[in-house]
């Protein structure tokens, strides 16, 4: 799920991306235009950086799974088992909490574009929204499915606060 939740902000950054590139001939937009290749430049980092957590979302899900299957015979193995899992579910926390913040920064861009582009682009727009709100969502439903594996409750804490953040994120107006 976080893989997929990366791929969608970066689906999102990249419709941002495409209204950005759209020629505009009007003279009412060529005052925007350096806020348009602003825009451009922040969506195009936000896309490389979502779809490298594609990968490292998926890398993080096979070091829990390969934590869990550590051996558990010893008091030693235990707590190396242990301490094992407790890094990997805080790795797969962290990088759907990145892919959700990210998604969260793709959208209010993508949000600002609406002024600097032709009314015909409000569909790519409301699409690129909805994609980045689906990987905000899908993201967090991810960091959750990682905190019961971590036993730093100072950690947990920390997270929670930060997913509640995200969660309450201004729903956008289309």
């Amino acid at each position: 799920g976080g893989s997929v939740a990366a791929l969608a902000g970066a689906l999102a950054a990249a419709l941002g991306e495409m209204v950005c590139r759209l020629p505009l001939h009007r003279k009412s937009f060529s005052a925007q235009q350096p806020a348009r290749e602003e825009s451009l430049a922040h969506l195009t980092r936000l896309r490389e950086r979502l779809m490298q957590n594609i990968d490292r979302d998926a890398q993080s899900y096979n070091a829990v799974l390969a934590a869990f299957k550590l051996s558990k015979t010893t008091e030693t193995e235990q707590q190396a088992r242990a301490q094992a899992i407790e890094a990997a579910s805080k790795t797969a926390a962290a990088v759907p909490l990145e892919t959700a913040q990210m998604a969260v920064e793709a959208a209010r861009v993508i949000e600002t574009l609406r002024t600097m582009t032709i009314p015909q682009a409000a569909s790519d727009l409301a699409v690129a929204l909805y994609l980045a709100d689906a990987a905000r969502r899908g993201a967090l439903e991810n960091v959750r499915a990682n905190l019961p594996s971590v036993a730093d409750s100072e950690w947990v804490t920390q997270t929670e606060r930060q997913i509640r953040t995200l969660e309450h994120t201004p729903e956008r107006s289309f």
